[in-house]
């Protein structure tokens, strides 16, 4: 099932109304500081210094990327990192910076950090072309290096909201194969039912469940 990622400002209403729209079923609401049970989903914007301090106290946590990342994606604990694109560097003569690459592609592999694509930056943008070409890169990264990846809406506005389907198809129309699309609109509620079994203690190890 489909859950879109957005950053309500006190307008949670408004968001929950365009998703009925849109036919989202759920939502997962992003803000800077723990929140108390009573949305369905929450996760936290953080920074890396604060892993450690904001560990359980969230359903999913994320980070937007910084342009020099390779530490983060050193770290264990980060669900999603996102807004690579246009927190890159500048591209080199002969290659293009995307904010991934083969390191820290295969480091998010290892700490099993998925690789967030967001669909209000590349809206908002006013480098389109660029952002597009560095989004395509990072699919492909994340093909070979066998990262998951989420796209949503990542909206600050309910208007910048999408529908699954829109996403999906923006996907393929990058370069992902029907199943990578898919896949990247389903990847979210798999980590967010992995995070509820850890944090309920019915996950002992990897395979290994409490019936």
């Amino acid at each position: 099932m489909f859950i879109d990622i957005v950053f309500p400002d006190n307008n949670e209403a408004e968001f929950l109304k365009i998703a009925k729209i849109l036919g989202t079923r759920a939502l997962c609401f992003v803000y800077t500081k723990p929140q108390k049970s009573g949305q369905e989903h929450t996760g936290i914007l953080a920074k890396v210094a604060d892993l450690k301090k904001i560990s359980g106290k969230s359903d999913l946590t994320l980070i937007e990327s910084p342009q020099d990342n390779r530490e983060m994606f050193q770290r264990k604990g980060i669900d999603i990192v996102y807004n690579l694109e246009p927190n890159s560097a500048r591209d080199s003569v002969n290659a293009k910076n995307s904010g991934l690459n083969q390191v820290t592609a295969k480091l998010a592999n290892k700490n099993k950090i998925m690789i967030g694509f967001s669909f209000s930056s590349l809206l908002n943008t006013t480098k389109r072309a660029i952002f597009i070409g560095k989004m395509k890169q990072n699919i492909r990264l994340c093909r070979k290096f066998r990262c998951n990846a989420v796209v949503a809406s990542f909206a600050k506005r309910p208007y910048d909201m999408r529908s699954e389907s829109n996403l999906k198809s923006l996907m393929i129309a990058l370069g992902a194969h029907p199943k990578e699309a898919k896949d990247m609109t389903d990847n979210l509620q798999k980590r967010l039912i992995l995070n509820k079994k850890i944090k309920n203690k019915v996950l002992i190890a990897p395979g290994i469940e409490v019936v």
